[in-house]
């Protein structure tokens, strides 16, 4: 779609990024809460230039309507880079547009020929979020995720 841009986020999109993502972080989407020293840490990280992460801004009719936050990492068993969709927001206004749909497809031309797999999480509350990933060929890995803090 001509009308989507997808970029690497800058400093001036301080604000903005910290704004969506509040908004993700307070919905169904996540199981965390919202921590605005988490929020400015993962900023800071990728416009510091981290090699672990990575964030795109989503410009739709040239304003700012998402972002995307990858991670990377290695799969041993695939044997390659796994590219972690840590998260995916669109304004409200903006879903439906096919914003995501065209960011999904850019990603995965995108690192066609760097990673084995994209992997991502979803809470079993987020329903549309579930449909909407299913219709684009993702499967339930079949593994549970489990975390431990530190």
């Amino acid at each position: 779609m001509e009308n989507i841009i997808i970029r690497d986020i800058k400093h001036s999109d301080r604000h903005e990024y910290l704004g969506m993502a509040r908004g993700l972080f307070n919905s169904n989407a996540t199981v965390c809460s919202y921590s605005e020293d988490v929020a400015i840490s993962n900023f800071n990280n990728v416009v510091s230039g981290s090699k672990f992460c990575r964030c795109l801004i989503l410009e739709y009719k040239l304003s700012v309507v998402g972002y995307a936050f990858l991670a990377y990492s290695y799969s041993t068993s695939l044997g390659g880079m796994c590219v972690f969709l840590e998260d995916l927001y669109v304004k409200e206004y903006a879903r439906g547009a096919g914003v995501g749909r065209y960011f999904i497809k850019w990603l995965l031309k995108e690192y066609e020929d760097n990673a084995k797999v994209v992997k991502l999480e979803v809470t079993r509350a987020n329903a549309s979020g579930i449909k909407f990933y299913e219709n684009l060929n993702f499967k339930n890995s079949g593994y549970i995720g489990m975390v431990l803090k530190l």
